[in-house]
């Protein structure tokens, strides 16, 4: 059932991995598979992983249950994996997929998939969340085919962005707008009452000239 919705070149691929000797398993070696994940990133896109490799072993002995690791081994050497995070009762999302690029014609991602999609049927997931397909806020199109290729569907969502530094910057200028036209305000207020002083006191000669000093 899971296989049908795969392209036929995914289908082929996965012959492919098992007459390679690609085997998959649950794993908890994430030391392995971060090693795989860094420099896959680093040659594909010079970024980092959003975790470090500590905050990834944490989070997986956190919570057990809610995130897990796939790896497809050639014997005892890991050379792809999926971390997935259980997100609740119906959805699982792939959070980090990655392969050795050595590795790549082994095809083990695309195994990958089909035993992570079976797993997730029998565990009776309604939703696997391939996650986004984007590189720096862009659509990678051939990201895209290659996760609908498994099946997937691609959706594009909308997104609110707040740019709170503009918001910052008309706040503190009012704030000095506000300060400069009270102290403006304030010194004609004390003018205007210091005049009845100024005529009590002075001669109209002395105002006079008071006023043009």
């Amino acid at each position: 059932l899971t296989i049908q919705k795969f392209r036929s070149s995914h289908i082929r691929s996965i012959k492919k991995a098992r007459e390679k000797g690609v085997k998959i398993r649950r794993s908890e070696d994430l030391q392995s598979f971060f090693k795989i994940l860094e420099k896959n990133l680093k040659i594909r896109h010079n970024v980092s992983p959003t975790h470090t490799v500590g905050e990834l072993i944490k989070i997986h002995d956190l919570f057990p249950e809610r995130c897990n690791l796939f790896g497809a081994f050639i014997g005892d050497r890991m050379i792809a994996g999926v971390v997935n995070f259980i997100i609740n009762s119906e959805v699982v999302l792939a959070f980090y997929i990655s392969h050795n690029e050595e590795e790549k014609d082994k095809r083990p991602v695309n195994l990958l998939f089909y035993s992570i999609f079976e797993w997730a049927i029998k565990s009776n997931y309604k939703i696997y969340d391939f996650g986004i397909f984007t590189v720096n806020e862009n659509p990678n199109m051939g990201l895209g085919r290659f996760k609908e290729n498994f099946g997937a569907s691609g959706i594009f969502r909308d997104t609110i962005e707040f740019k709170f530094w503009l918001l910052m910057s008309i706040i503190d200028l009012g704030k000095q707008s506000l300060i400069y036209g009270a102290g403006h305000v304030l010194a004609r207020l004390i003018t205007f009452l210091l005049l009845p002083l100024y005529t009590h006191t002075f001669t109209q000669e002395e105002y006079g000239a008071l006023s043009l000093a």
